[in-house]
């Protein structure tokens, strides 16, 4: 049974597993009508986007959806964000994403991307860059090919959550989105981003290396800044981090129980 024509179905990937839910607008409002996950064998840290994409694939074929469009958020685990701090003889597109392939590549040793998406900003502001593994949008896209599907969207985790929660850190505050074995830490001062990183966190030792690293380059302050935690971080993680200021952030009523528990949004 394929969605009616005004659903839309929403996935989201990563690397212990993969979410599909079927979302039907109506009357003003929009709601999910039904969910289905699938675990990844053998799932590790380690990122995998064609075990995503097959999983995906597979899970969209048991449930015969087709003939709709298609949202896709990526775990961090996929994807690697720096702030860009303005530079003004920059002006084409292109100059801006060489700009940020070359901070990327110095901050995290990583070549595999060739999709780097950079954030709006006005003229003399840094912006947010995000760069996603190299194979991951050309997969989807094969694949919604292949499913009758329309890629709508394809956005990463933290930039899910940042653009939910954006007003919650106002002027200046601290964003920390955790997934199972990742982390994701970005900064706002002046009402601008100021920073980004993302590490892998498989023993809380990334939480408190990214810490460290919001005090020194981030201009955390934990006796007065708050920290809007979002996803898998517990109450022991925070206190072995020494993090300080935290709130909580709430999952949105729609998202499904197990995105929630993946760190997803």
């Amino acid at each position: 049974m394929s969605p009616w024509p005004r659903d839309r179905i929403l996935a989201w990937l990563c690397p212990r597993a993969v979410v599909i839910a079927r979302q039907r607008f109506g009357l003003g409002n929009a709601r999910i009508v039904a969910h289905r996950e699938r675990a990844l064998p053998r799932a590790q840290p380690a990122r995998d986007g064609l075990a995503c994409v097959a999983a995906l694939e597979a899970e969209l074929e048991e449930s015969g959806w087709s003939g709709a469009a298609l949202s896709v958020c990526i775990s961090d685990h996929f994807v690697r964000y720096a702030v860009l701090a303005w530079r003004p003889g920059l002006r084409a597109r292109a100059d801006w994403e060489a700009y940020a392939a070359h901070e990327l590549e110095a901050r995290y040793q990583w070549k595999r991307h060739n999709e780097i998406r950079i954030a709006h900003a006005p003229n003399g502001a840094a912006r947010l860059a995000a760069a996603v593994d190299e194979e991951l949008p050309q997969l989807l896209l094969d694949m919604a090919e292949r499913r009758r599907l329309r890629m709508a969207a394809l956005e990463p985790n933290a930039c899910r959550v940042a653009n939910r929660y954006r007003r919650k850190l106002g002027r200046r505050g601290h964003l920390l989105v955790a997934e199972p074995g990742r982390v994701t830490w970005l900064s706002v001062a002046d009402d601008r981003w100021s920073g980004a990183i993302s590490v892998r966190n498989d023993d809380c030792n990334g939480l408190g290396a990214l810490v460290m690293h919001a005090r020194l380059h981030g201009g955390y302050d934990p006796e007065v800044d708050t920290v809007w935690a979002w996803g898998t971080l517990d109450d022991a993680a925070i206190a072995l981090a020494r993090l300080a200021g935290v709130s909580r952030l709430e999952p949105p009523s729609a998202t499904p129980p197990s995105c929630s528990a993946l760190g997803l949004i």
